[in-house]
C-alpha cells in the first residue's frame, strides 16, 4: 500500500493513548524512532496493524466532553476490527463514541477524525449588544 494513502488513517495520538500501525513505517529505524518518540512523550503505544487500518482504527479521533472527561470518536468498523484486548484499553482511558459511518467509509474514503471539525480556537464567551 502506498505512502501517500495511508498517512492520514495510520495513527491517532491522544492524551495517554497513541494507536498507531507500525507496520505501515517501511523503515524499520524510523519505525522504532517513532515508537520511542511517541513512548518518551508518555503515550502508551496501540500498535494496530494493517487490516486494522484499513478498518480505518487510525482514524479516531479523542475529543472532550463538557465535563473535560476524554472521548474516542470513531466508527463502528474501527470498533469491531480492534482486539478486545484493544477494546479495552481504550474504554480504560476514555468514554467510547461510536458512529455507524460505513457508507462514508466505503465510498468517501474516510472514517471518524474526517467527519468531524476539530476547532482550536479558545472559546469566546458571546457578546451582546
Amino acid at each position: 500500500m502506498p505512502v501517500g494513502i495511508v498517512t492520514n488513517v495510520m495513527m491517532s495520538v491522544g492524551r495517554a493513548l497513541a494507536v498507531v500501525c507500525l507496520e505501515s513505517v517501511a523503515d524499520a529505524g524510523e519505525r522504532r524512532a517513532l515508537r520511542h518518540s511517541l513512548e518518551q512523550g508518555g503515550k502508551r503505544v496501540v500498535d494496530i496493524d494493517y487490516r486494522q487500518l484499513e478498518c480505518f482504527a487510525g482514524n479516531m479521533l479523542e475529543l472532550s466532553a463538557a465535563d473535560g472527561a476524554p472521548v474516542f470518536a470513531l466508527s463502528r468498523q474501527a470498533w469491531e476490527a480492534l482486539t478486545a484486548e484493544q477494546q479495552s484499553l481504550l474504554s480504560s482511558e476514555a468514554r467510547i463514541a461510536l458512529a455507524p459511518i460505513d457508507t462514508i467509509e466505503r465510498l468517501g474514503g474516510g472514517g471518524a477524525r474526517c467527519v468531524v471539525a476539530e476547532i482550536f480556537l479558545p472559546r469566546l464567551a458571546p457578546s451582546f449588544p
